[in-house]
């Protein structure tokens, strides 16, 4: 899990700073301020550190995701449908690998993106309405 803060230095000279909330380290992005992050709805961060996984809310309540690389700040969207229950807690979880992103999509559903290819998969089986997530590393 992340937090997302605004850090303005002097007025228009903005840049959004990721929080781990277990250790309080602050972690400043490369690029420009990333818009409309959901504050309710933190992302969470990829196991090797490199990206973060968002959700992003408009000013009509559309709800989409996001996969933010923390070095550049480059923002791409991922194609997962959302409704706008979905940007809620506990509804993003990175395999330990980091090879996928489990969402919890529309209508409780549970898809799985390729951090890779970015591409939304669903997992084949049934399951019953989800409202959030936890993956454990079973090694651990």
């Amino acid at each position: 899990m992340l937090f997302r803060s605004v850090n303005c230095v002097r007025p228009h000279r903005c840049a959004d700073v990721l929080i781990n909330p277990v250790t309080g380290t602050r972690r400043q992005l490369g690029g420009p301020p990333v818009a409309s992050v959901s504050a309710a709805a933190p992302g969470v961060i990829a196991p090797d550190g490199a990206s973060a996984a968002v959700f992003r809310v408009t000013a009509s309540g559309q709800v989409t995701l996001h996969l933010l690389n923390l070095a550049s700040g480059a923002d791409r969207q991922i194609a997962v449908p959302l409704t706008e229950g979905s940007a809620g807690p506990g509804r993003l979880a990175w395999s330990p690998d980091g090879q996928w992103l489990f969402v919890v999509s529309a209508h409780g559903r549970l898809t799985a993106v390729n951090a890779r290819t970015l591409r939304a998969e669903t997992l084949g089986v049934r399951l019953p309405w989800l409202s959030q997530i936890a993956i454990r590393n079973a090694s651990a």
